[in-house]
């Protein structure tokens, strides 16, 4: 049975790990204990410019190493595992992936693991700083009578708001709709709260309606309104437990009162949306709705934190760094699962990390691609 090194010191490996002249190293790389086992514990694959690319830790001389240092600039610790050769003229080269913790802390403090390393997508770093962040600013438009006196918001996202028309921003960019209320009282004491989903990616489709009461009946009469890709598909729901599938329905209520009415709209490409509003068969009920229009606004993140980052050294030395340029909107990294491993040979603790990526790696003149990966490593961090 093969003898695997999870983690391997390397003569001068920990300088080559320096992200920036400006990043505060906090330890050297260290072994992980000797583990016997059939097959590997970490492993790596994929391809590398439509080849095979194939690594296996503890084989032909092939090592993870595991090591964590501190971005000084930013107080943002970064934690890394690296598939690496040793005294092997033939086997790949260097591959190594690293992990930004997701907040600053300060000097001395350790990593919070489980939010550091929660499963999910993950943007890339940009080694010039001018990346790279964006949030979703929203201003809201109440449809309140001019005589309402309190406004209450609840964006979704546990924030709150009292006032007519607000303007949001949404920082979280991995939501992409939002469940928002508002709970208005009028002058006389008339209260009705209206919830709505919010689409916060602008997609290829719109979606809207408005409604018509009939004095002295019970029937409202509703007009989509709506844009994407013909043909569409209508979903109605009039609050009473009955609906409709037509564009532009009418609806006789039993009983009158007010009712909560969505209209969810697919077009042809599967974009789809949802609006819901308050309405009344009785005239005499208020009733309180709002619209909302969504804008996309990058914004400075000098810390970059939740950010990966892959290099490639080829076996001429030559680095490759997936920070070097923007990535395309196709290049995607997911964290797929994380869990507790056994500390290296220098007491440190390390986290066994499951992951899926692929993306662009570039030197000053050339491009390499590296895609369908599929991966089992482990970093180190401070405790």
């Amino acid at each position: 049975m093969a003898r695997i090194l999870p983690s391997r010191l390397r003569a001068g490996a920990h300088a080559a790990l320096l992200l920036t002249a400006a990043l505060a190293a906090a330890c050297s790389l260290q072994e992980l204990p000797d583990e016997e086992t059939g097959m590997p514990v970490f492993t790596l694959d994929g391809l590398l410019e439509g080849q095979p690319l194939r690594l296996r830790a503890g084989l032909e001389d092939y090592y993870l190493q595991t090591s964590y240092q501190r971005d000084a600039d930013a107080g943002i610790w970064i934690m890394q595992g690296a598939f690496a050769p040793d005294n092997c003229t033939s086997c790949p080269g260097k591959l190594e992936i690293s992990f930004r913790d997701v907040r600053a802390t300060a000097p001395g403090s350790g990593v919070d693991m489980p939010e550091a390393l929660s499963p999910g997508v993950r943007p890339y770093y940009l080694a010039d700083g001018q990346t790279g962040g964006f949030v979703y600013e929203v201003v809201f438009f109440n449809e309140s009578p001019p005589d309402a006196a309190q406004y209450e918001w609840d964006f979704g996202d546990g924030a709150l708001h009292q006032g007519p028309n607000p303007v949001h921003t949404y920082s979280d960019t991995a939501l992409t709709e939002v469940q928002v209320c508002l709970e208005a009282v009028d002058a006389s004491g008339c209260n009705t709260i209206v919830c709505s989903p919010v689409q916060l990616d602008p997609g290829g489709c719109s979606a809207d309606f408005t409604y018509e009461l009939f004095p002295g009946t019970n029937f409202v009469g509703f007009a989509s309104s709506v844009s994407g890709t013909p043909p569409y598909r209508f979903r109605w729901s009039f609050g009473d437990g009955y609906g409709a599938r037509l564009g532009n329905p009418g609806y006789t209520y039993a009983v009158p009162g007010r009712y909560t009415v969505c209209m969810t709209v697919t077009d042809a490409t599967g974009c789809s949306r949802t609006v819901c509003k308050t309405i009344s068969s009785d005239p005499s009920l208020c009733t309180y709705n709002f619209t909302y229009q969504v804008s996309r606004r990058g914004v400075a993140d000098p810390l970059q934190g939740g950010r990966v980052r892959v290099r490639w050294t080829d076996a001429a030395g030559r680095v490759w760094d997936s920070a070097l340029k923007p990535q395309p909107a196709e290049s995607r990294f997911e964290l797929l699962r994380q869990e507790p491993y056994r500390a290296n040979l220098d007491g440190d603790p390390t986290r066994k990390v499951e992951l899926a990526l692929g993306c662009l790696l570039f030197s000053e003149e050339d491009t390499l691609r590296l895609e369908q990966v599929q991966a089992v490593t482990a970093v180190a961090y401070p405790d």
